[in-house]
């Protein structure tokens, strides 16, 4: 796949999913309240420890479905509890995502194109 279908295919997710959080506030505020609730430390965590900034260097500072290059959250694809650390050799075992896909990636609500694109990244 080149480059520039990767960008079409990312434009469309965007588009896509703008939409779905256009026509769903209600659920995309209870997804939000649901995490905070669940997650009430992890903000602090990665700001004292500094290990955000340098996934966000490794991996290209930006989102990696839509692109978006700001508030980005690390995706852990083992979970947090499977990892002993936060070793950075291990690159491959994060993805760097906007808030609103990370919110769709943990609810199940990615569409076909995003997880294409994620799919991708697996190794």
């Amino acid at each position: 796949m080149s480059e520039q279908q990767i960008d079409i295919e990312r434009q469309k997710s965007l588009q896509q999913s703008k939409e779905w959080r256009k026509n769903n506030p209600e659920r995309m505020n209870e997804l939000r309240k649901n995490y905070k609730e669940k997650h009430p430390d992890y903000k602090k965590k990665w700001r004292t420890t500094g290990y955000k900034a340098q996934i966000r260097e490794k991996l290209g500072n930006k989102c990696m479905i839509c692109g978006w290059d700001r508030y980005l959250h690390v995706h852990h694809k083992k979970g947090k509890k499977h990892q002993s650390d936060y070793a950075l050799n291990r690159i491959n075992e994060y993805l760097l995502l906007c808030p609103n896909h990370h919110d769709l990636l943990h609810h199940g609500l990615l569409n076909e194109e995003e997880e294409k694109i994620l799919k991708k990244y697996e190794k």
